[in-house]
């Protein structure tokens, strides 16, 4: 007795032999059968080996290329990532460098009308002497030094306002106690910038009037002694 596939009509010897068909075909009616499965010659079986491993070559084949299609999709994928990451990188630069140089417009504006403040202060005092000589009939006698009112006045003040220009293309706004000392000021771009540069000669400059503070010798000075507040513009000079 066999047992035959009620669902396609195969022929088997052996319970396990139709377990197997019904695993892999997904079939589940079988009934016995008084039918023989014929024979196979060698010419036959040979012939369905050759068949089998074509099957087989066919079906590695297969999911080799499927492999090769899903690979390539994640380097796709990977390289489109890589790309997005490059670019948001590259956009983030470009906006702190035109935010930089838009800062550093402004900087130089201000330069200027306080410079032309400055100008008109002391053309006017020349005008007051000049007046003053003719007056009396005087001549001209050595200018009293002109006083021009510090930009940096404390009168008031407990804050020192510091807009901060690095080497790196950066800048750093922070408001200290006046009576936080330059050290101070050098640990706070320290904590946002670690990677900048120093040496035994670094100093923060003052753009106008001009006046550099060299960190050996000024280190331990509060930003009220140093004139620094309310307000003021330093250049760090590595």
């Amino acid at each position: 007795m066999c047992l035959k596939c009620d669902d396609c009509g195969k022929l088997f010897t052996s319970v396990a032999m139709a377990q197997f068909h019904s695993g892999k075909a997904g079939h589940e009616n079988f009934s016995e059968s008084p039918d023989v499965p014929q024979e196979l010659t060698a010419e036959e079986k040979a012939t369905r080996l050759v068949e089998l491993k074509g099957k087989l070559a066919e079906k590695r084949k297969t999911e080799e290329e499927e492999q090769r299609q899903a690979a390539r999709r994640i380097e796709l994928e990977r390289r489109k990532a890589g790309q997005m990451a490059a670019e948001a990188k590259q956009e983030l630069k470009e906006r702190e460098m035109l935010k930089a140089a838009d800062q550093l417009r402004k900087d130089r504006e201000d330069e200027k009308i306080i410079r032309a403040r400055i100008r008109a202060e002391m053309e006017e005092e020349k005008q007051r002497k000049r007046l003053q000589q003719e007056s009396k009939g005087q001549v001209a006698v050595e200018a009293k030094p002109v006083v021009i009112e510090s930009l940096h006045s404390t009168v008031g003040s407990d804050k020192a306002r510091l807009h901060i220009k690095l080497p790196n293309g950066f800048s750093l706004k922070q408001s200290f106690d006046a009576d936080q000392r330059l050290g101070n000021v050098l640990d706070a771009i320290i904590k946002e910038h670690p990677d900048l540069s120093m040496s035994s000669t670094s100093s923060f400059m003052v753009p106008f009037p001009r006046t550099v503070f060299e960190l050996r010798n000024n280190e331990g000075k509060t930003l009220d002694e140093l004139g620094l507040v309310p307000s003021a513009t330093l250049i760090f000079e590595p």
